[in-house]
């Protein structure tokens, strides 16, 4: 213990109790011998390599999502069903949309005509002598006889 003294320094003791000093110019420092350093960590080697077949995995399986939301992309914009026959089959229906309302305007207009037929007294006449050939009893029917083609040649 001597030797410590006069160096300044306390020889390491293997007490667990430790003295605070009261001013700065009692303080005791003590040093570790070498045989008390600690051993270097060698499972850290085996986790990395465990770290890296898990990396490793992990990187496969997002490259395969991937890859399978891509062909499914694919498949809904390109298949039969898909997004370019939807927009095919919009144009389709656009246009059969606009044949129905021309259908239905020319129904309104048919039911109309109809309407007036029932109703108008006048449009009855006119309707049938045009169509059916009837004549009214204050008038009189002529015909006049064709002339024959050997005759004229």
């Amino acid at each position: 213990m001597k030797k410590a003294k006069k160096s300044g320094f306390k020889a390491f003791s293997q007490s667990s109790s430790r003295k605070y000093p009261a001013k700065a110019n009692q303080a005791e420092f003590t040093f570790l011998r070498k045989s008390h350093t600690v051993p270097k960590v060698k499972y850290m080697a085996k986790r990395k390599q465990k770290n890296a077949s898990k990396k490793k995995w992990q990187k496969f399986f997002i490259i395969t999502s991937w890859m399978v939301c891509a062909a499914l992309v694919l498949h809904w914009v390109f298949a039969d069903g898909g997004l370019a026959d939807y927009y095919s089959m919009e144009k389709v229906l656009a246009a059969k949309k606009k044949e129905y309302h021309a259908i239905v305007s020319e129904n309104k207009q048919i039911k109309n005509e109809i309407k007036q037929m029932k109703t108008n007294p006048k449009l009855q006449k006119k309707l049938v002598r045009e169509h059916l050939g009837v004549i009214s009893d204050d008038e009189y029917l002529i015909l006049f006889a064709k002339e024959k083609a050997s005759r004229s040649k």
